[in-house]
C-alpha cells in the first residue's frame, strides 16, 4: 500500500506542476552566428535543451545538414556533406509543457574559396638574373610567398634578384581572401648556370691582308 500511495503521489506532482506552469528549460533565445568557408565543415551546433522541452519545429534547415532532437536533452546539427557558397538561416522554435515557447536562430555563411595561381618568368632563368613572380585572383586579399632559400614576400608580384642555382626549385603562395579563405599555388622554377663566355683573336694585332683566326 505505501508503494502505490507513493506512485499516486509522485504522479500528482508531476500532474501539478504540468497544470501550475512550472517549466525547466536551459535555453535561452537568440541568433548564433557561424562563418566559414567552402569546403570544410563546421562544428556539431548542440542546444542542451532542460527536461521540459518535448518537441521542435525547425525550418530553413538545409540539406547538407542533419537535426538530432531527443526531447528533455539536447538538440544539435550536424554537417553531412559539403555545404554551397550561400547565407543560411535556420529557426528552431523549442516548445514544452507548461513553457513560452523558446525561439533560437542559426545563421551559416559560407564563404567561397579563392582560385589562387603563380607563374615565374623568365622559366628557365639564367643565374646572375632577377626571377619576377606573380599570382593574380578574384576575391584576394593577402599573399604570403616563400621558396628556396630563405625566401618569403609578403607582395603579389615579387621579385628575386641575382639568381643563383641555391634558388631553383619550388616557390609557393598562399592567397587569403577578404572573408579569410585560403588557397595556395606553386610553381616549380628551374635554374641554369650561367655559361663564362671567352673570346680570342690570333694573330693580334694583325696585318692586312694576313688570315686572323678566332676562337
Amino acid at each position: 500500500m505505501k508503494r502505490i500511495k507513493f506512485i499516486i503521489v509522485a504522479f500528482m506532482a508531476l500532474w501539478m506542476g504540468e497544470v501550475s506552469g512550472q517549466c525547466t528549460v536551459n535555453l535561452t533565445a537568440g541568433m548564433l552566428k557561424q562563418t566559414k568557408c567552402e569546403g570544410i565543415f563546421i562544428e556539431t551546433i548542440t542546444f542542451a535543451l532542460g527536461t521540459s522541452i518535448d518537441d521542435e519545429t525547425t525550418t530553413g534547415l538545409p540539406s547538407w545538414l542533419t537535426k538530432s532532437f531527443t526531447g528533455g536533452a539536447e538538440y544539435s546539427l550536424t554537417q553531412n556533406t559539403n555545404a554551397p557558397v550561400g547565407s543560411y538561416n535556420i529557426k528552431i522554435v523549442f516548445k514544452g509543457i507548461g513553457c513560452a515557447d523558446v525561439t533560437k536562430e542559426v545563421e551559416i555563411e559560407v564563404n567561397p574559396i579563392p582560385t589562387a595561381t603563380a607563374t615565374a618568368a623568365p622559366n628557365p632563368i639564367c643565374t646572375g638574373s632577377t626571377l619576377n613572380l606573380g599570382s593574380t585572383g578574384a576575391g584576394l586579399g593577402t599573399y604570403a610567398w616563400s621558396g628556396p632559400a630563405g625566401f618569403t614576400s609578403n607582395l603579389q608580384n615579387p621579385t628575386r634578384a641575382n639568381i643563383t642555382v641555391a634558388h631553383a626549385g619550388v616557390y609557393s603562395v598562399i592567397v587569403t581572401s577578404t572573408t579569410g579563405c585560403k588557397d595556395t599555388a606553386t610553381v616549380n622554377v628551374q635554374v641554369n648556370q650561367k655559361p663564362t663566355a671567352t673570346a680570342t683573336a690570333a694573330p693580334n694585332p694583325i696585318c692586312t691582308g694576313s688570315t686572323l683566326n678566332l676562337g
